[in-house]
């Protein structure tokens, strides 16, 4: 069907159960599947290996468990090795449709993008049948990731059904990649940096009485921190290092107006509580910072807004 060596990438932890339905819909066109066993209790890897005879199947065992963006990196660097133009990441939980391959692969193949991926919430009646608190957390995910990751243009941001031309392998700094679940929204991070293209694939998600393996207490403590880390980079790299201009201006002066208003603010109102209440002026000041820093800080993210990377790093031949 297509003349690109297209192959799948499928981290594999606590799958047992599900495996097998997965490798079961991979269409016969797709040139090889590599399952990466993440040192999984269930030994995944060997299951499959009992299991499967087809040798477009190829087993990798993890000597320890390097988390699902460990694995996953783990599987682009082998497809890369075989001769990959075209790398595909699914989940072995056998919660996404297969049949939609040629969806994601046809903005790839087509210059339309350098990299595709799901998302659940294109369709309506696909967001309804999505369980509430998944729901919830990927919409609040999404709005965050936009923000830190500076691709506006895209929702579902955390979606782990991705494609893109295997050449970014050799652009990614995939030494420095989240190797947990924060994996998909670093990569995203990086990916704008590298100036990218991406865009969002309808897709409608398979749900199942399926345990999650992430820690909502770690998301909770840690992601937040991850999200701010990663504005600040791309910040940085884009702003400052790659096209510093306005913008740049108006979030640094913003920011230290905000910041600088914010302070004198708390430093009036502890002397208002110990010693006399602050006067007219002083807030009158103290506000005059802070709208003024958020109406440069505004003006950048207007700016940011329509910035996302729209030109393809790469044509596929």
């Amino acid at each position: 069907m297509y003349s690109q060596n297209i192959i799948i990438v499928i981290p594999c932890f606590r799958v047992k159960d599900k495996i097998l339905k997965v490798l079961a819909k991979v269409p016969n066109w797709i040139n090889k599947v590599i399952c990466v066993d993440d040192c999984c209790p269930e030994n995944s890897g060997k299951f499959i290996n009992d299991n499967i005879t087809d040798n477009k199947v190829l087993t990798l065992f993890n000597k320890k468990n390097l988390g699902v963006g460990g694995a996953t990196i783990v599987g682009f660097l082998k497809a890369k090795e075989l001769g990959a133009d075209i790398i595909i990441k699914v989940d072995g939980d056998n919660q996404m449709n297969l049949d939609l391959l040629n969806n994601f692969i046809n903005p790839i193949v087509k210059n339309e993008a350098d990299f595709t991926k799901g998302n659940r919430f294109t369709r309506f009646t696909d967001y309804l049948e999505m369980p509430f608190f998944r729901k919830i957390g990927n919409i609040l995910l999404s709005f965050v990731n936009r923000f830190s990751s500076g691709y506006w243009n895209i929702f579902d941001t955390t979606n782990g059904y991705l494609c893109f031309n295997a050449k970014l392998i050799d652009l990614l700094p995939l030494s420095k990649i989240s190797k947990d679940f924060f994996f998909e929204s670093d990569l995203l991070n990086w990916l704008y940096i590298l100036r990218a293209k991406v865009k969002d694939i309808p897709i409608k998600s398979i749900y199942d009485n399926e345990k999650s393996n992430i820690n909502l207490f770690s998301i909770v403590l840690k992601f937040p921190i991850l999200y701010i880390r990663n504005f600040f980079r791309r910040f940085f790299y884009e702003y400052c290092m790659r096209n510093p201009d306005l913008n740049f201006l108006s979030f640094l002066l913003g920011f230290i107006l905000l910041v600088t208003g914010t302070l004198y603010s708390l430093t009036m109102w502890k002397t208002g509580i110990n010693e006399t209440p602050s006067t007219s002026g002083t807030v009158a000041i103290a506000l005059l910072l802070i709208l003024t820093g958020v109406n440069f800080i505004s003006y950048f993210f207007v700016s940011d807004l329509k910035n996302y990377p729209k030109e393809n790093l790469f044509n596929l031949k």
